[in-house]
């Protein structure tokens, strides 16, 4: 009769114990969806956020393919001789300010525009602009260059124009578009601009060569396991990247079947 008890007992469904950790591992899958979810959002918002920056890019270049606003805007500091000089105002044929410096367009921020160098041998001058954005409360911010030509009649300066994006070579358009990785280097070689492998880094992500994918860092991946393993009751060892039971659990798995035996 006992033994009949107890079979019926275990027949009639999951026990107490067996609930918990199928609600706990449900739980733990659920993060980690949610998880993958939250970086493939965040890498989204950086593409779109890139694609705002490159197209704010393109139009402060095109504000330097008039001759006037580029000879008016570039004027003093070229006349001063300096070599390097803060833009504070984008200045029309009219001599009015059209862009003043710092400058929100959207979601991005144009946040410094300078003259990093000025080269006479080769009549053309650098120009650097800074922008910001901002993901998950944190604070992006990406560096983009162009050049100038300028033009000197006996050692004085009397104009610039830029060439704008369709004079770019190659590289220069893929730098323009991708931006550079975090070693400041470009994503254009063999004759190729690599926009998966842009795309993947810039968004926190980790590029594979072999298998040319994109995959989650380490980083990524760790948090994942301490999120699984913390939702399920288990310990995180580093060592072994594994979850490990805590003492608590180890303790209700004793005293359920304790409980059972009798």
């Amino acid at each position: 009769m006992f033994k009949f008890k107890k079979l019926l007992r275990s027949s009639l469904g999951f026990s107490l114990l067996e609930t918990m950790i199928a609600i706990g591992i449900s739980t733990g899958t659920a993060l980690v969806i949610f998880k993958v979810l939250g970086e493939s959002q965040k890498g989204q918002i950086m593409v779109e956020n890139r694609d705002d920056i490159n197209q704010f890019h393109r139009e402060i270049i095109g504000k330097f393919t008039n001759r006037s606003t580029c000879t008016n805007t570039l004027a003093t500091g070229i006349l001063k001789g300096d070599k390097t000089f803060p833009i504070s105002k984008i200045i029309n044929e009219q001599n009015t300010a059209v862009i003043t410096i710092p400058l929100q367009l959207g979601k991005i921020s144009l946040t410094e525009l300078k003259v990093t160098s000025v080269d006479k041998q080769k009549n053309e001058a650098e120009v650097k602009a800074i922008y910001n954005h901002t993901i998950a409360a944190k604070t992006i911010t990406s560096q983009k260059n162009f050049r100038v030509e300028l033009s000197f009649k006996d050692n004085i300066f009397e104009g610039c124009v830029s060439r704008g994006t369709l004079g770019l070579d190659p590289k220069d358009a893929c730098d323009l578009v991708v931006g550079n990785d975090k070693d400041e280097k470009s994503y254009f070689y063999n004759g190729i601009c690599n926009f998966a492998k842009g795309a993947c880094e810039q968004s926190g992500r980790v590029w594979d060569e072999t298998s040319l994918k994109c995959n989650f860092s380490e980083n990524d991946l760790e948090s994942l396991r301490k999120e699984i393993c913390s939702t399920l009751g288990f310990l995180y060892s580093p060592e072994s990247s594994k979850c490990l039971p805590s003492q608590e659990l180890v303790d209700a798995v004793e005293e359920y079947k304790k409980k059972m035996a009798k």
